[in-house]
């Protein structure tokens, strides 16, 4: 990568989970996982 651009800017390191149907209808596990992960992760070092 360094060759062919010459530098490297910056990175992005991205993670997220996913559950699939109504909101409604999914494990409130799920639900936890979910907002556990996609909204209170660390999102920085």
């Amino acid at each position: 990568m360094l060759e062919r651009h010459g530098r490297l800017d910056g990175v992005v390191v991205a993670a997220g989970v996913v559950a699939f149907g109504p909101s409604a209808e999914l494990d409130p596990a799920v639900l936890e996982e979910l907002v556990e992960v996609n909204a209170l992760a660390r999102s920085g070092w």
